[in-house]
């Protein structure tokens, strides 16, 4: 995990360095910093959370909030969401060896069983079991 915030912070800094000398830096500015503190909250695990809402809570654009998601973290807005979940996942499950996968799915934002089981395979190629046998030895 701290591999990953170092790479998108440096990955940051990259992009707002080219951004200094256009027009809309502080708007892009202030939507990456606004972005960025909705993801060290781990606003993501919001199982509710729709891209116009968090743009609502943001006072951002759909247009900003896509360029963030792509220019800084590589990834459109549903895919980015769905990795930090799985992440996130990960996390609870060798944190948690007893919690059943049903709750921390809740924990992530994903309630459905079927749906966090899915795309928690997505992502990592292992079932959350998989996944936490692997890493609780």
């Amino acid at each position: 995990m701290k591999k990953l915030i170092t790479k998108l912070v440096r990955h940051l800094s990259k992009v707002l360095v080219r951004f200094e000398k256009s027009d809309n830096t502080v708007f892009m500015k202030t939507a990456v910093e606004r972005v960025n503190k909705w993801m060290e909250d781990k606003g993501y695990c919001v199982s509710d959370l729709s891209m116009s809402k968090l743009c609502n809570m943001l006072g951002i654009s759909k247009y900003e909030l896509s360029w963030v998601c792509k220019s800084v973290y590589g990834e459109n807005f549903l895919t980015l969401r769905k990795r930090m979940r799985i992440l996130e996942a990960q996390k609870l499950l060798v944190e948690n060896p007893d919690t059943p996968f049903v709750y921390i799915g809740e924990r992530v934002g994903i309630p459905d069983r079927t749906n966090f089981r899915r795309q928690f395979f997505e992502i990592t190629g292992q079932t959350p079991g998989e996944y936490r046998k692997s890493h609780n030895r």
